[in-house]
């Protein structure tokens, strides 16, 4: 009978704790899920913003063409801009998460004042190159974000489809048991004390 009420005490603690994992699995899974939808939302706007850029860059462009040439602005691209591309690892709620840095190290020069269009070109496809980066940054962040929401579910599933259900059924068996067992005491000392009275 000790070791019962021991055992049924331990499966309560051990349901107990399996009640709280799931709870905070299911907060993460929250958080996760709210990340994810702000994410998918700017990855959406930033796309907005990346197609009008592009349309901007290439009409530049065009402008920057007539306006030097474009055999001598082929020429000027080959000595044009550098990027330096650095991706460092972040972890957001237990997932690690890539953080995208970048410089640029060299603009296009092209000597003459006159060029204005070719500046501005080059400014915005900057600004495009900045905006993709930053789109698969976040796109790379929604996917793992994604991955880690699956697991979590996976989790959550495992912990409230078999592993409560198991720990209800042998607590429930235990204290049948041991409220049989109390019945079958209570009755035997009854009977003990009515043949004793005798």
């Amino acid at each position: 009978m000790i070791k019962s009420r021991t055992e049924l005490l331990k499966l309560k603690e051990e349901k107990e704790f399996l009640e709280e994992g799931k709870r905070i699995f299911e907060e993460k899974r929250n958080i996760l899920l709210k990340e994810v939808m702000k994410i998918v939302d700017e990855i959406e706007e930033k796309r907005k913003r990346l197609n009008v850029k592009v349309l901007e860059g290439y009409r530049n462009l065009s402008k920057a063409i007539m306006e030097t040439g474009e055999e001598r602005l082929l020429k000027e691209k080959s000595k044009g801009g550098k990027i330096n591309l650095n991706v460092k690892k972040i972890v957001f709620a237990g997932v690690v998460l890539p953080k995208v840095t970048y410089e640029f190290k060299k603009e296009v020069s092209i000597d003459r004042e006159d060029v204005i269009f070719v500046k501005v070109a080059e400014k915005i496809f900057r600004e495009v190159v900045e905006l993709i980066l930053e789109i698969a940054e976040l796109e790379m962040k929604g996917w793992r974000m994604a991955e880690e929401i699956k697991k979590t579910t996976i989790r959550i599933n495992a912990i409230e489809n078999f592993y409560l259900p198991d720990y209800k059924l042998k607590i429930k068996r235990i204290e049948e048991d041991l409220e049989e067992e109390e019945r079958n005491s209570i009755a035997l000392l009854k009977s003990w004390r009515l043949a004793r009275k005798k």
